[in-house]
């Protein structure tokens, strides 16, 4: 018996943004220009970067940044749910949040196109306001000290947001190296994951393939935002490597940015429909055994793990976040 396809085509569009100042209420007004060009009448989804509303400050140790962390009621959120309901558009953001725990986090964000601040659901079946960055950093990327631990909390792992008629699993740049991530947004039935990044370094000459083979794994669409583009914090000046691309539920490349450049916009449309085809067409769900990820956990959480000392052009530079 054959089922009539859905008609389910998403219009999405992918904002490669970067160059921030640190003037937040200007780089805020910044955002909002591009989210205005991004939301033309149709589109479903727009999607920012990690930490979209500042410059990247991971590498900084500097106390005062702490201070742009923002509750869900601050400034960025409310101009961006303002303006979803304006364009009728959904979008998802990262940005630094103030945590009602008290804690600071690197989040990601879900707005529908009403204005609604969109929770989700995470594997212990618990409500989140927030998609927030799971493994935190500590290493050096190149000769970029990269210290997240410093500014962020961990996050809980994954989650899913119903947004805009998808099923998205947000991702925060390193957590995209853990396959365990992905492993648990396919289980909480995301057909589409979304990383928010903002990656440099060496991690550029695989950035696109990673994200290739991750899909073909979970079988999910993968909608990736990175920053783009030269930008300057405390002196220091980092060339953020951009690329951020669209990739298929097989694994294959439907379309990406240019690298080493910002403000710059990628529209696709996905069809809904590709997930339950590539998952009938090579059946890893089926064949999957999750005994044996259980059997894995419990060995990984049994072995030492050795301290890792950051020196440029070691391993750690090589699997770090960039």
């Amino acid at each position: 018996m054959t089922h009539p396809k859905s008609i389910c085509p998403k219009n999405i569009c992918i904002v490669q943004s970067g160059g921030m100042a640190g003037d937040l209420a200007q780089d805020l007004d910044r955002l909002l220009s591009l989210f205005a060009e991004a939301a033309v009448p149709g589109t479903d989804l727009v999607v920012f970067p990690e930490l979209c509303n500042t410059p990247y400050f991971g590498a900084t140790g500097n106390d005062a940044y702490k201070l742009w962390a923002e509750p869900l009621d601050g400034p960025t959120l409310t101009a961006f749910r303002r303006a979803a309901k304006e364009h009728g558009t959904a979008v998802v953001l990262g940005f630094y949040e103030a945590g009602a725990d008290g804690e600071l986090y690197n989040s990601g964000a879900v707005i529908d196109a009403d204005g609604t601040l969109v929770h989700g659901t995470g594997l212990d079946g618990q409500t989140v306001p927030t998609y927030r960055k799971t493994s935190i950093p500590q290493s050096l990327v190149v000769d970029v000290p990269i210290d997240e631990k410093y500014f962020f909390a961990e996050g809980f792992g994954p989650a899913v947001f119903e947004v805009a008629g998808l099923r998205i699993a947000p991702l925060i740049c390193y957590d995209r190296t853990f396959p365990e991530y992905w492993m648990g947004a396919r289980a909480l039935g995301a057909d589409v994951v979304v990383p928010l990044v903002s990656s440099l370094g060496s991690r550029e000459k695989l950035f696109i393939q990673e994200l290739q083979v991750r899909a073909l794994e979970t079988q999910t669409w993968v909608l990736a935002a990175n920053r783009g583009g030269p930008e300057t914090i405390d002196g220091r000046t980092v060339d953020y490597f951009g690329l951020s691309c669209v990739v298929d539920p097989r694994g294959d490349l439907v379309d990406h940015l240019p690298a080493h450049h910002h403000d710059d916009l990628l529209r696709v449309t996905i069809d809904l429909d590709a997930v339950p085809e590539a998952r009938a067409a090579f059946p890893l769900g089926r064949d999957r055994r999750p005994h044996l990820l259980e059997k894995v956990a419990r060995t990984f959480a049994a072995a030492p793990v050795a301290a890792a000392a950051p020196v440029a052009g070691s391993l750690e530079e090589s699997v770090a976040l960039a």
